[in-house]
């Protein structure tokens, strides 16, 4: 990182004296301190690997992308750092700091969290505009490419928060765990494996970059997640394809048979119906429903779905899609009845309830509704926890603090509709811990996920400015905070 590059690895007086005036001054000084010519090559080195973990990707340029991660944690000045295997195909990207345990014996402890691994970026299917790999300036300013936003510049982050608060030389009053997972987009492993080893990961509160804010400018840090629970249903009705002609009627359809299970999972108006899965009423941050409209991008003629507010429709109650679908594609298709077809079932649940009752609660419902003449079995299940942070704690709130003076407006507490699943299993090891779970990407412009993908440099910058004044409030002797 830029002080480390600047000076060399070793600490010397000029190092030193400039580590002092940063810790020394307010949010503002740290603006002066963030190199965005190094943080943007960071960044393009992390983009340019196409570090896709699900099954079916080759793994290569993930366990490559893991290696340079490793570079660049143990640049900024961590030693040993690890790649742990956790069970999964893509290692975590692991390293500690300890705090000088003699003028600071209560020193707390912060995991600090993002993920190197991507979602696919298909060009023509997702309509991108320039290479998903090759980190690119777009004509508004922002810059493009797989993992921009989600989550590798959750990487940089940290890692430049960690030089623009003076380095770890500076950070003697507080122990910092680096963990940076390579399969969160595939739901891996990571979750399990904190079971197995709860000391390692235990932390006083949680640094999650992986979310964003609603609109650029202004922070928001998420309060609560939902969790996911994916559910193949496939169905049977026939040996072989056969003449729709001369069968078809009386010859039971797999493919309309699952049509007609699966629209089950829905009222008239859109709203999720599965018995078994329960709601509540969000009474936290909002979300204007002209913003959200502007923000998903409908065309001419559609409109939204569901009632109530959208906050309510995000945050609070369940959300069913359908992510997948395998059956006679319609160019290859034609006059027979279709024997099997399958289809893979996502529901998005709020915090109340386990990712196990959510998954008995789908297949109860998908069974009970089975059309007749047909089978239907569930080949495949996959869970992950939904989530709800103590948004009180001190750590919480002087996390929010700094951020509203980076940003120079009041933070926001929101809810999210998206999962992240390593966050239900760090509060069940850690239960009094503060979780913050905040980002980069905006709703409105970073399209995560989809096609052209990008950041705001502006809102990363200020991310980190937000995460180094956090990291400088817990100084001890830090005259305008003093931590209980």
């Amino acid at each position: 990182m830029s002080y480390l590059r600047k000076f060399g690895m070793q600490p010397t007086t000029e190092l030193m004296e400039e580590i002092s005036k940063v810790v020394n001054h307010p949010a503002r000084s740290f603006i002066a301190h963030i190199d965005r010519e190094e943080l943007l090559e960071d960044l393009a080195r992390l983009v340019s690997y196409p570090s896709c973990s699900f099954e079916g990707f080759d793994i290569q340029p993930s366990l490559e992308c893991a290696a340079e991660v490793a570079r660049m944690v143990e640049a900024v000045g961590f030693a040993d750092v690890e790649l742990i295997d956790v069970g999964g195909r893509a290692p975590v990207v692991w390293a500690e700091h300890r705090a000088d345990e003699t003028r600071y014996p209560d020193a707390p402890t912060l995991l600090l969290y993002a993920h190197y691994d991507v979602q696919p970026a298909p060009v023509q299917e997702q309509g991108w505009r320039t290479d998903p790999y090759v980190l690119t300036k777009g004509g508004d300013g922002r810059y493009y490419g797989r993992g921009a936003a989600d989550d590798k510049s959750g990487i940089v982050a940290h890692l430049h928060a960690i030089d623009s608060a003076g380095g770890l030389e500076a950070l003697d009053y507080v122990n910092l765990k680096i963990c940076f997972e390579g399969e969160e987009e595939c739901l891996g492993t990571l979750e399990e494996y904190v079971a197995t080893d709860p000391q390692r990961f235990a932390a006083d509160a949680y640094l999650i970059f992986d979310l964003g804010n609603i609109e650029v400018g202004k922070p928001m840090l998420t309060s609560a997640l939902r969790g996911t629970v994916i559910v193949d249903v496939e169905v049977a009705a026939l040996r072989q394809e056969i003449h729709s002609g001369v069968f078809g009627g009386p010859a039971p359809d797999a493919l309309k048979a699952l049509i007609m299970l699966l629209a089950t999972l829905w009222d008239a108006h859109g709203n999720t119906v599965i018995e078994g899965i329960s709601d509540f009423e969000w009474t936290g941050g909002s979300y204007p429903e002209e913003l959200f409209r502007r923000d998903v991008g409908l065309v001419e003629g559609a409109d939204l779905v569901g009632t109530g507010s959208i906050e309510n429709r995000l945050f609070s109650r369940p959300s069913a899609s359908i992510i997948g679908l395998d059956a006679t594609p319609v160019a290859q298709s034609s006059n027979v009845v279709i024997p099997r077809a399958k289809a893979r079932v996502s529901v998005r649940f709020p915090h109340g309830q386990t990712a196990a009752m959510v998954t008995e609660a789908v297949i109860t419902h998908l069974t009970a509704h089975a059309p007749a003449g047909v089978v239907v079995t569930f080949p495949y299940t996959l869970e992950a926890g939904a989530f709800a942070a103590h948004d009180e704690g001190n750590l919480y709130t002087l996390f929010a603090r700094a951020m509203s003076e980076v940003f120079g407006v009041q933070t926001q507490v929101m809810g999210s509709g998206a999962s992240i699943p390593l966050v239900a299993a760090l509060q069940k090891i850690s239960p009094q811990a503060d979780i913050m779970l905040y980002g980069a990407s905006d709703l409105g412009q970073s399209n995560i996920h989809g096609g052209n993908e990008s950041v705001d440099l502006s809102e990363l910058v200020n991310m980190i400015k937000s995460e180094a004044l956090f990291l400088h409030y817990l100084r001890p002797d830090t005259d305008d905070i003093i931590i209980p």
